[in-house]
């Protein structure tokens, strides 16, 4: 009697192990990027994923007979999925649920974890939080402590991922025999009784995390997402399409447009998959509202089209050669947005829009970005306003044009230490053309021109300063630190081009 007591306590445990590792319709997924939502159809499971735009991905799994909580992928007819977790069809995916955690980990031919996804009761707005406040978390604390991911391990060099693997298994004394720390992957019995090391324990948590990392080193950097941490080795980088020219942003880069290039972004930027190639992640309107220390390059879905965001940049120049141009389609996007930068400069560079927008989306467009710096570029519509600055300290804009803007020259809220240099405004229409909160401060104008405009000049709620400037305008002109005789009121604002002066791009070439 208790041997048959025994014999079904025995099949109640496997029974209720292998119902509590069973993917159920209803669960929800998170791999840092996409939600998945999972329906169940006898032994076949959906994944449905959402990135929060049009169209979505779909992860087809096939339960095996093997083990509790195995599965395999069933991609055969839709293997393009794949490429988002970087799996093949037939590979394994195990429902883990140990030591607390919930995950999906989908794994390769050798048994390494090469995508995971954690189980939540959150919607993708909540998902997409966390996640962002995982990059202000120190990296030590999470590689024991937080399952990581794809998407956030993306952010990294691959120097920094050798690191950060190096560090889990110094941390449990492991002893690196050789002086190539990236060979230990190749040595299969390093945790095998009998040598040094063989008392290693890993949580699942650094288990899966260092197999994650590995995987992750593997992916080729031409596919790879977007690697904000590295450094360019060398010189500067030569970019002539939209492709190459997204794939080399990042810190400490010095990037050159080659000479008569016409980039139009939205070639990549209206692509998912392209911008997958680029290394730049698709996103949801409304990245200045997310959380500060949040890096990276995006593709943000603005009206009617996606925009160029970049966040958390610094270090960066941007300088295009002779007769060279980079516009976008969207009218409601800016062509650059940067969000939290610092020491940004863009030269000898004509920038604009294809098509004429109205209420959103400039030229350039800055968020609690500080000293950044625009040389000899024209800026033209039809954007809404040719610079749209809120809380940054630092802008300056020399030798440059900015013309033809639909709603007005600039619009600046929160902005200190702002100063326009030899600059040229005209054709710019039809509100108020330079519009200046009352936060800013230390705004000024030197040498500048003012013609061919519609509207009120000055929308200022300060005084900003004008030195030596030539203003031409038949309407109000607002109020400005300056003297009166520079501004004519008599002024035929009519076709006429104003009388060329050596600035914007190529002129100092």
């Amino acid at each position: 009697m208790r041997r048959i007591f025994i014999l079904m306590t025995l099949l109640l445990l496997a029974t209720i192990g292998g119902q509590a590792q069973t993917i159920a319709t209803g669960n929800k997924w998170f791999d840092g990027s996409i939600l998945y939502k999972t329906k169940v159809e006898g032994t076949k499971v959906t994944l449905m994923g959402t990135t929060g735009v049009e169209g979505g991905y779909m992860l087809y799994l096939e339960k095996t007979g093997n083990k509790p909580g195995e599965y395999v992928l069933d991609n055969r007819n839709q293997p393009e999925a794949l490429s988002m977790v970087n799996a093949k069809p037939g590979w394994r995916v195990n429902y883990v649920r140990q030591e607390g955690m919930y995950f999906l980990a989908i794994r390769n031919r050798a048994g390494d974890a090469v995508w995971v996804a954690t189980l939540t009761p959150d919607n993708l707005k909540d998902c997409r939080a966390q996640q962002a406040d995982s990059r202000t978390k120190p990296v030590s604390f999470l590689l024991q402590n937080w399952l990581m991911n794809s998407d956030y391990l993306s952010q990294f060099s691959k120097k920094k991922l050798r690191l950060m693997r190096n560090e889990i298994l110094a941390r449990h004394g492991y002893r690196f025999q050789s002086a190539d720390l990236n060979d230990y992957f190749s040595k299969q019995d390093w945790y095998k009784p009998g040598n040094n090391n063989a008392n290693i324990k890993l949580s699942i948590i650094e288990q899966t995390n260092l197999q994650l990392i590995k995987s992750e080193e593997a992916i080729p950097d031409a596919q790879r997402t977007y690697v904000i941490e590295d450094e360019a080795d060398g010189g500067p980088i030569y970019v002539n399409n939209a492709m190459s020219f997204l794939k080399a942003l990042g810190n400490n880069r010095t990037i050159i447009v080659e000479e008569s290039s016409y980039i139009n972004l939205s070639d990549v930027l209206n692509d998912e998959d392209e911008c997958r190639k680029a290394g730049i992640k698709f996103a949801s309107y409304g990245l200045n509202e997310v959380a500060k220390n949040t890096k990276g390059i995006f593709s943000e879905d603005e009206s009617d089209g996606r925009q160029l965001t970049i966040m958390g940049l610094h270090d960066l120049t941007i300088r295009g050669e002779r007769n060279t141009q980079i516009v976008v389609e969207p009218r409601y996007s800016f062509v650059f947005s940067f969000i939290n930068c610092e020491k940004i400069s863009i030269s000898n560079l004509t920038l604009g829009h294809t098509n004429e927008g109205y209420c959103e989306g400039g030229v350039i467009g800055l968020e609690k970005t500080n000293q950044f710096n625009i040389t000899s570029c024209d800026l033209y519509g039809c954007g809404t306003y040719g610079i749209v600055a809120n809380e940054c300290n630092g802008l300056t804009m020399e030798n440059s044009i900015i013309r033809d803007c639909s709603y007005g020259i600039m619009e600046l809220r929160g902005a200190d230490m702002v100063t326009f240099n030899r600059c040229d405004f005209y054709r710019n229409r039809e509100y108020g053309l330079v519009f200046v909160d009352a936060e800013c401060s230390f705004v000024t104008f030197s040498d500048c021109r003012f013609a061919q405009n519609k509207g009120l000049l000055f929308a200022t709620n300060i005084t900003v300063k004008l030195e030596d400037c030539e203003v031409h305008h038949q309407g109000e002109t607002g109020q400005t630190e300056s003297e009166l005789d520079c501004i004519n009121t008599e002024w035929e604002n009519d076709d006429n081009e104003l009388e060329h002066r050596a600035i914007g791009p190529d002129a100092n070439i």
